[in-house]
């Protein structure tokens, strides 16, 4: 294998090296984390201390591209204005560059203008190919979310859905995303079903807990990537008082038993279809996968959060935060 190929796969690799604390047990994505996150340091170093050497401006692609995966955006702001100063900036880069940008002012707590920057970059995203900046957008509106800035969350979902009105979906989706957001800091609608072993999950009895509500199937490819993920907090924090109750949609409970096994997902799950649909309802479940955490003082806190938004989420709870 190339000298080069090893440094892209690295790269590749980064976005979920970075989520992994400092102080976990050594595995392969946390040493690559150790090491990603030193060369962010050295590079970011370097261009301050060389901020007129040939390959400061390659240092500070290599710094955007990081950043964004790797949820270090508030922190590369400076490299984005740099970028975004330079003539003749091609277009996917400057389109980089104003996504970290917007993605590290809301992290700053400057929702208000980094929706208005959002606005314009929306505003020449084609009609035909909005995909990208869809995603973007969710994302964004994410981070506007966990800085508690619900307003400017739902102007973001406000200004996709009309930006690509011809779809019936992203408006829906954008709808759907709105609705959800009034649902936090209210108590968290009720779940009173049995599991597959028959035992009755009461949500109210897990009252001091954070529970996370995973909506998932078998064959929801995003619901198995996030998994690793879920079982990691699972496993770290159960004992300070993380439960998870899993609702899956498959309707096969003997599919969703043998699977759950397989997986290692030692939590408890809601299998039966009528149960699920109703839950579906109240919780406002359109797509899959659903993450819905519950706070110790039983309302909902937030949804939707993954990877490293998720572990930063549940452990903020669980401190009180």
């Amino acid at each position: 294998m190339s000298r080069v190929y090893l440094s892209v796969f690295a790269i590749l690799l980064s976005a979920r090296g970075l989520a992994l604390a400092a102080d976990e047990p050594a595995t392969f994505e946390g040493i690559l984390a150790a090491e990603q996150r030193r060369t962010f340091e050295r590079i970011t170093q370097y261009v301050a201390d060389n901020p007129d050497a040939a390959d400061t401006f390659a240092a500070r692609q290599w710094l955007l591209m990081a950043a964004l995966e790797n949820g270090l955006e508030a922190e590369a702001v400076a490299h984005a204005d740099a970028v975004l100063a330079e003539p003749m900036v091609m277009e996917p880069l400057k389109t980089l560059a104003q996504q970290v940008r917007i993605v590290g002012l809301a992290k700053a707590g400057k929702g208000d203008e980094a929706v208005q920057e959002f606005a314009g970059l929306l505003r020449f995203a084609r009609l035909s190919s909005g995909g990208p900046m869809i995603d973007f957008g969710r994302q964004f509106a994410t981070q506007l979310r966990m800085a508690r800035d619900f307003d400017a969350a739902r102007e973001v979902y406000s200004q996709i859905a009309n930006r690509f009105f011809l779809n019936a979906d992203v408006r829906g989706v954008c709808d759907n995303l709105t609705a959800k957001i009034d649902l936090i800091e209210k108590p968290a609608p009720e779940i009173n079903v049995p599991d597959t072993a028959g035992e009755t999950v009461d949500l109210s009895s897990l009252s001091g807990k954070v529970v996370l509500i995973d909506f998932w199937a078998t064959n929801c490819p995003p619901c198995i990537e996030e998994l690793p993920n879920i079982r990691r907090l699972y496993e770290k924090h159960r004992e300070r008082g993380f439960e998870i109750i899993g609702v899956s949609l498959d309707g096969d409970q003997s599919l969703v038993e043998a699977f759950a096994q397989r997986q290692q997902m030692s939590w408890r799950q809601i299998v039966n279809e009528a149960d699920v649909a109703a839950l579906r309802e109240k919780y406002l479940v359109r797509t899959i996968p659903t993450l819905m955490i519950v706070g110790t003082d039983g309302n909902v806190a937030q949804f939707d959060v993954r990877g490293r938004d998720l572990q930063q989420t549940i452990e903020k709870l669980l401190a009180g935060e």
